[in-house]
């Protein structure tokens, strides 16, 4: 009886659900509805991934094992609670939940209140407050209907969650022990007299002489960018420039690049530009110098052989080559993580290779992996 009754159940919604008024109907309701309310957090190695379900309000921890482009996942644990703002450590075992408002605290904040929460396999081992953060709560700043306390940069290759303040302090916690980082103090490290540039959220830092100024913009979140540029003080034009390339940012495919065919895959990309009027492009390694940095890092100095196509009137093509460089690869990633590279090279101008060459070879041996006390 109740297989007859669910049966006609059945053919009266299908009715109801091709009727012209019904199809109308389904065509003014979001397909998200039909879908679980799930936010996925992978880890920075992309090893784990965190399915956090909203709506059975669950947490769920797996591995990932990759094939290609393709991955296998398998549960490792799970918690109860659902975190809007959160970050998986690579060892899939620690996770950190954020303040569920992000950037804004709702207008009847408390100084007390939970900012940061700290797991290791479902188990809380720390708590940060909003006290701890900010010290003078007159400078939050008023946005809308809440208040700015900080901005979220993420988490750092070294373990560190890593966030700026409203009053423009960068902290770091270390995602294993929810602890504020303290960072080894390297004092033979500054000992040539120049400025120090740190980068908290690739971890990483170099020197450069206390002449020189440094540039680095915002992104749109509101962390550094990975583009650099230097120069003297009294110069008008920037002399240098320096970026990072890291390869997890980039499809699986390029893991099965050497350190070698990666910096020479992003610098060619460096080198290269299209136009209505024309192309430039790099083709290949023109000379290379292999060697280890003061701090035992992995350095390739090379130049690079470029080519410019100018495209002229009535299908004429003039080809103009030149050698550019010279060019500084550093590898700063960690043992076992996909590459990461620092790239230093004079800005695109030519009398900016004869005066940065000897300034980019001291910097290039004076970048250290990991951060040091300012």
């Amino acid at each position: 009886m109740t297989r007859k009754i669910l049966t006609l159940t059945g053919l009266i919604l299908l009715a109801a659900l091709f009727s012209p008024a019904a199809a109308s109907a389904q065509q003014a309701i979001p397909l998200e509805r039909f879908r679980p309310n799930v936010k996925q957090v992978f880890s920075r190695n992309r090893g784990f991934v965190a399915d956090v379900n909203f709506d059975a309000k669950v947490t769920r921890i797996s591995s990932i094992v990759w094939q290609g482009n393709m991955g296998r996942s398998t549960p490792v644990w799970s918690m109860e609670g659902a975190f809007p703002v959160a970050w998986l450590a690579n060892d899939g075992e620690h996770l950190v939940a954020g303040y569920e408002g992000e950037k804004l605290l709702r207008p009847n904040y408390d100084n007390n209140q939970v900012m940061l929460s700290f797991f290791r396999r479902g188990k809380i081992i720390s708590q940060v407050r909003l006290d701890q953060l900010v010290r003078d709560v007159s400078k939050l700043e008023k946005a809308g209907a809440g208040y700015r306390w900080a901005r979220y940069w993420g988490l750092n290759p070294c373990g560190h969650l890593v966030l700026e303040t409203v009053e423009e302090r960068a902290l770091l916690f270390n995602i294993a022990t929810g602890q504020a980082a303290k960072l080894k103090s390297e004092k033979s490290y500054g000992a040539t007299g120049g400025k120090t540039h740190r980068n908290l959220l690739l971890c990483h830092e170099f020197q450069y002489p206390a002449d020189y100024v440094l540039k680095q913009d915002r992104i749109f979140d509101g962390s550094p960018s990975p583009y650099i540029s230097l120069k003297r003080a009294q110069d008008k034009e920037w002399l240098i420039d320096a970026s990072v390339e890291d390869m997890a940012d980039y499809p699986r495919e390029y893991l099965k690049q050497s350190f070698a065919q990666f910096v020479l895959d992003r610098a060619s990309g460096m080198y290269s530009a299209d136009g209505h009027d024309g192309s430039t492009y790099a083709t290949g390694i023109a000379r290379e110098r292999r060697y280890r940095n003061r701090d035992n890092l992995e350095v390739i100095e090379f130049y690079l052989n470029v080519t410019r196509d100018t495209y002229l009137e009535g299908g004429k093509t003039t080809s103009e080559k030149r050698v550019a460089g010279p060019i500084y690869a550093v590898s700063v990633g960690g043992s076992g993580e996909p590459y990461r590279v620092l790239f230093l090279r004079p800005a695109d101008r030519e009398e900016s290779s004869f005066k940065a060459t000897d300034i980019l070879r001291r910097i290039a041996d004076s970048v250290r992996r990991g951060l040091s006390d300012p």
